[in-house]
């Protein structure tokens, strides 16, 4: 295991504090207190005003999370299991059946599959961010005395196999390559005219440094590794294509259009949305190489977005509209109210947010 350190170098607490809002800004929460709906069949959760939720799918059920731990739910409302965990700033990520669980700016994180608990642990400082893959390996990034970070990398079984403390730059994303022998971390840096990013990637049994991108006047938010070990980088006026080795391949310059949702999925198409001229949003999907698929021009804005399968869903007001990747109308389903989240299923089904409650949609 190797412990490095770049040569310090000042950069402003609010170049993170930025990336970290914007981040924040495409995440979905919602206030109430859950309770399993009574409405109808089509509803699984419903909640009065109270606390934040955020939701997710996993594998066809229903996730949710506020402070006080987890619920997951099947199509039909009936609860499956529940984690009970105390966190002050709830965050998770799922893929397959894991499930990522930590506390944004505190110190506790933990990793299950369903609900049996796999590891948990307490970061010596707050976190910023964590990432699991595909094959349980995680990567947590925190604050550090004396540096602009760390980044430990830990297998499936919750042991430390790398740990990396950075005195340049401040790290804003993390992700681990699906064989799990590299990680790819994004990092940003300043000086008196300018914003720079990068993205590093590690060879975790070499420990060394495979390669590195440069993005000047770029501020990369989010970074997601690809099955060939190619890497999605997600800045806020460009998307970058970077090879496994880490070497730049292809860019999408967004124009100063201004990014308003994304999906960074693994293994299928991108999905870009932009504020558009007539209080509307203009979409556009991009393949893995950055070739432009599809477009499709919105009535009125888009309030989310999700892709699966080669299909892409977005809601508009209370319209839930499935896509082809070439941005053609598939199907549509109008729920007569405002849809504020939506996550794509298969068989044609949706969950979306809708007012106080979730709902599954057919489309």
């Amino acid at each position: 295991m190797r412990n490095k350190k770049n040569k310090n170098k000042k950069l402003p607490m609010a170049v993170l504090f930025i990336v970290l809002i914007l981040l924040g800004a495409f995440a979905y929460y919602n206030k109430g207190f859950l309770r399993f709906s009574t409405v109808s069949d089509n509803y699984v959760f419903d909640y009065e005003t109270g606390q934040n939720y955020q939701f997710a799918v996993q594998e066809g059920r229903i996730i949710s999370l506020n402070s006080e731990g987890l619920i997951c739910a099947n199509q039909k409302g009936k609860e499956l299991w529940r984690i009970s965990k105390q966190l002050s700033k709830p965050s998770m990520q799922t893929v397959g059946g894991y499930t990522l669980l930590y506390d944004r700016g505190g110190r506790d994180i933990a990793a299950y599959s369903g609900n049996t608990l796999l590891w948990e642990k307490k970061t010596e400082q707050p976190i910023i961010t964590a990432k699991i893959n595909e094959k349980g390996y995680c990567g947590i990034v925190t604050y550090e005395i004396g540096y602009k970070g760390k980044i430990e990398i830990s297998n499936d079984k919750g042991e430390l196999i790398y740990s990396w403390k950075l005195g340049e730059n401040y790290v804003v994303d993390v992700d681990i390559s699906p064989d799990c022998k590299y990680f790819a971390a994004a990092t940003i840096s300043t000086n008196a005219s300018n914003v720079a990013s990068k993205v590093t990637v590690v060879d975790i049994d070499g420990e060394r440094v495979s390669g590195e991108t440069l993005r000047e006047d770029s501020l990369i938010m989010s970074i997601k590794y690809q099955s060939n070990g190619n890497l999605f980088a997600l800045a806020e006026g460009e998307l970058v294509g970077i090879s496994p080795k880490g070497e730049q391949k292809w860019v999408v310059s967004f124009e100063e259009r201004q990014l308003q949702k994304f999906k960074l999925p693994y293994d299928t198409s991108i999905v870009l949305s932009f504020i558009g001229s007539r209080n509307n949003s203009i979409l556009e999907v991009y393949s893995k190489d950055g070739k432009k698929t599809g477009e499709f021009i919105s009535e009125n804005e888009i309030k989310a977005v999700d892709v699966l399968d080669g299909e892409v869903l977005i809601s508009q007001q209370s319209k839930a509209i499935l896509l082809s990747l070439k941005g053609r109308v598939i199907a549509q389903a109008d729920t007569g109210r405002e849809i504020r989240g939506v996550f794509l299923m298969s068989n044609r089904k949706a969950a979306a947010v809708i007012g106080n409650a979730v709902k599954i949609i057919k489309l």
